[in-house]
């Protein structure tokens, strides 16, 4: 999942019944470097990712056992991370680019995405965030829905956020200093914890 800043969303899930474990770091970016882009390569700096030219979103791996809860319960609560960055952010991180700015939003390491091993994930993703019905067309061409990138609008809120649903790719973990920030800042990570997440601990 990327959620924009990574921080409040790993805790946020760390607190979730069920899930084993947690990693932050970057995603869905450019997969090999060229002379136009020489700051990607296996293990992307903070630095570099914040610079612009990786093409990396920050993101967080969730580890989870689906006896205990499943992909549903842990979109639902992506997306309440979602909601809260729309409240504390008037244009939201991922929101500094409007539609006409679309190569630049998907550039930057704020943006918001859904990212899926599986099918079911995907319609999943695709059903929660835009109300898509699930469908068992097998025609390649409906399933690069994946490709496009669409606005969310959470309820309650008037703040639209653009959301891309993507198939999971290579993951980089972040420097150790971003595992677990928040709680290392004294936030609880107890389970089923309802405390308010402050964004930088």
């Amino acid at each position: 999942f990327a959620l924009g800043c990574f921080w409040g969303a790993e805790l946020a899930f760390m607190r979730t019944p069920g899930v084993a474990g947690t990693r932050v770091g970057y995603t869905r970016g450019g997969e090999t470097t060229t002379q136009e882009n020489p700051h990607h390569h296996d293990s992307p700096s903070y630095d570099e990712v914040c610079a612009g030219k990786t093409g990396l979103a920050e993101a967080i791996l969730v580890l989870y056992d689906p006896d205990l809860v499943s992909y549903r319960e842990l979109a639902d609560v992506a997306l309440e991370r979602l909601k809260v960055e729309s409240r504390a952010q008037p244009v939201g991180l991922a929101a500094l680019f409007d539609d006409e700015d679309d190569e630049d939003w998907g550039k930057s390491q704020y943006r918001h995405g859904f990212y899926f091993h599986t099918e079911e994930q995907r319609g999943m993703a695709k059903q929660i965030l835009f109300n898509d019905e699930e469908d068992d067309d097998d025609d390649e061409e409906n399933k690069e829905i994946e490709d496009e990138r669409r606005i969310f609008t959470p309820p309650s809120y008037k703040i639209k956020e653009k959301v891309e649903v993507k198939p999971a790719s290579t993951f980089y973990e972040a420097e150790e200093y971003h595992q677990q920030y928040l709680l290392k800042g004294g936030q609880s990570a107890r389970k089923g914890c309802k405390e308010t997440i402050r964004c930088f601990g």
